[in-house]
């Protein structure tokens, strides 16, 4: 999967679900890779 198409697959869910859900996601998946 390319950079591209992950990042058209996160605005499509931000649009969705709103910015907040995306946030925290991002934010979780980060605290997971530290």
């Amino acid at each position: 999967m390319s950079y591209c198409h992950i990042r058209y697959l996160v605005s499509d869910m931000a649009n969705r679900y709103g910015l907040d859900l995306i946030f925290s996601f991002v934010i979780k998946v980060k605290a997971d890779a530290l």
